[in-house]
């Protein structure tokens, strides 16, 4: 056999058995079962998922209780009912079509029968359940991301920049750590003015009453259900302690360090007010180091700063100020047990402030200005993401079927005009009538180097007597101390705007983990502006002076935030 030929039978049999190989391989990785994460958490199911027809499909019931729904198998029908909060998911074996409250949707393939169990397509778990699903084919993994609805509870909402969370209900108890305005705390117990709360680290604690509101919150998905509030205020000077108002709460630098303070309270000595027309500069002096928090309240407009342990002392309980923005300040006790002295100033313009930093521990100072709003959003960045899209419309009128994602474009595309006529650059997470995964909108806010982020929606509720506006920051401890504060100020400012200019009931700025608020890094903030299933607020969403006027409180409250970070030294 000459060496040509024993060459060429060599390459034969090299070739040969890299296909085999190859075949092999191949024959392996097909054989070997889809994995499935919900939440990035592995599941498994008793029938895997199967690849047919280059379709994956998926165990309708094990994937639809494991997201949280209820499932109903109607046997002479072949149907199959799910229920998730106040969404009903309706689909027939053998059919492509299926229905999700009054909007159709249409499977890739139909629903069938494997081994006694429903398949259905990966692709309608994300159309039913407004999951974010991906395959990944080389790991051979199904990823299914979804924020559950929250189970309705008795919370509170911290409304102290600061607060101190003890180990029993009295301030003779230790301090254990401090929880953040905004964080929600689900109740375990109470004791007189005392909440023994659960914290996100899992621990308990106890905090006073008269610094948390206490909330019944059921939702993280679009619907609200609001308990009542419980201010416990002993003094009686300041009955309304929901926060409100025009300002923005405490930049990072600012926040008053942990402290315990001694057995023997802090006394007020002086109070330094150096007034001008739109500016105010302000000095705190106290005996001693004290922790403060400052808030802002409407209905008027009042900035609150509350000392903690510290006595008024001998100052004037009055004050008049020469200033357009705010004309009065009063100060007297707010609490006697703890000792806290609240100073409260008059607002008498639309005002921002900042605590500045200084030397002297014992001094507090700030500075309370008009804010140029439209100068700041020149050359800023802003993120607005329309809210749904594409085969997910978000909440539907029961009053005029008005689909929610129509709304949110509309509203986004009026606010992007206006912040555009401002000098602002405006980007949109969608364009038209398109779908988008959650994480999908909050990375491509992060790739753009956004300033500022904004989710736009219209709540809605079972009841249809249930109305009004909120706004939302996540206070995730991941999301690090600088962008919670920053994202609290944020929600603050747009609140207050659209309470103003929408004179709706204000629902309060809250906290929630929603993707699109946690996943960002920037500052952001998720707004309800109004209740589509409220019939009189739906109508109102048909108007186009009513969509502009949500544009311009967003505009308006972007607007208040830049401009308090770029605040006057």
């Amino acid at each position: 056999m000459s060496a040509r030929i024993r060459l060429a039978l060599r390459v034969i049999f090299l070739v040969f058995g890299m296909l085999l190989f190859s075949q092999f391989c191949y024959a392996q990785t097909a054989s070997e079962p889809i994995k499935v994460t919900i939440n990035t958490k592995p599941v498994s199911f008793e029938t895997s998922p199967v690849v047919e027809n280059g379709r994956t499909l998926v165990p309708l019931r094990s994937i639809s209780e494991s997201l949280g729904a209820s499932v109903k198998w109607d046997s002479k029908n072949k149907a199959i009912t799910l229920t998730m909060s106040s969404d009903v998911i309706k689909l027939t074996i053998g059919k492509t079509k299926a229905s999700k409250n009054e909007l159709t949707l249409t499977l890739d393939s139909p629903a069938k029968i494997i081994a006694g169990n429903t398949m259905v397509p990966l692709r309608f778990i994300g159309e039913a359940f407004g999951a974010y699903v991906q395959w990944n084919p080389g790991s051979r993994t199904i990823a299914i991301n979804y924020l559950k609805p929250l189970t309705a509870q008795r919370e509170l909402v911290v409304q102290a920049d600061q607060l101190n969370v003890r180990s029993g209900p009295g301030t003779d108890h230790e301090t254990l750590t401090q929880v953040s305005r905004g964080m929600r705390l689900p109740i375990l117990d109470t004791s007189a003015d005392w909440y023994k709360v659960k914290l996100p680290s899992g621990k308990t604690g106890w905090v006073v009453a008269w610094y948390v509101k206490e909330d019944v919150q059921s939702s993280a998905s679009g619907t609200d259900t609001t308990g009542t509030s419980s201010q416990n205020n002993p003094s009686g000077e300041e009955k309304d302690e929901q926060s409100g108002g025009k300002g923005s709460l405490n930049s990072p630098d600012n926040v008053a360090p942990p402290y315990n303070p001694p057995g023997q309270p802090a006394t007020l000595q002086n109070i330094d007010i150096d007034s001008e027309d739109k500016k105010v500069n302000i000095e705190i002096s106290c005996d001693r180091q004290v922790t403060y928090n400052i808030f802002t309240l409407s209905s008027p407009d009042r900035l609150i700063i509350d000392l903690n342990n510290t006595q008024p002392g001998s100052v004037n309980t009055s004050q008049d100020i020469d200033s357009s923005v705010t004309d009065r300040l009063r100060i007297g006790w707010f609490s006697r047990d703890p000792d806290v002295t609240r100073l409260v100033f008059d607002l008498t313009a639309e005002a921002a402030y900042k605590v500045q930093a200084g030397e002297d521990p014992t001094t507090i100072s700030l500075v309370i200005f008009v804010p140029d709003i439209y100068g700041a959003l020149k050359g800023a960045v802003i993120v607005l993401d329309p809210g749904h899209g594409g085969a997910e419309p978000g909440a539907i009128g029961k009053n005029l079927g008005l689909s929610e994602k129509y709304v949110n474009m509309q509203v986004a595309e009026c606010a992007g005009e206006l912040l555009r006529s401002y000098g602002a650059t405006v980007l949109y997470t969608r364009y038209g009538d398109q779908g988008l995964g959650l994480y999908s909108r909050a990375g491509a806010a992060n790739n753009a180097g956004a300033d500022v982020f904004v989710s736009i929606h219209m709540n809605a509720n079972l009841s249809p007597s249930m109305g009004g506006t909120s706004t939302y920051f996540s206070s995730n401890a991941l999301n690090g101390q600088d962008r919670q504060v920053k994202s609290s100020q944020l929600a603050d400012y747009i609140q207050n705007s659209l309470v103003a200019n929408l004179c709706l009931e204000d629902k309060g700025v809250r906290q929630a983990d929603f993707v699109v608020i946690r996943e960002t890094v920037m500052p952001a903030v998720l707004v309800e502006a109004a209740f589509i299933s409220n019939a009189h607020e739906e109508n109102l969403m048909t108007t186009d002076q009513f969509r502009n006027n949500i544009a311009r409180a967003l505009v308006n409250g972007i607007g208040m935030f830049l401009a308090s970070q770029n605040a006057i030294a």
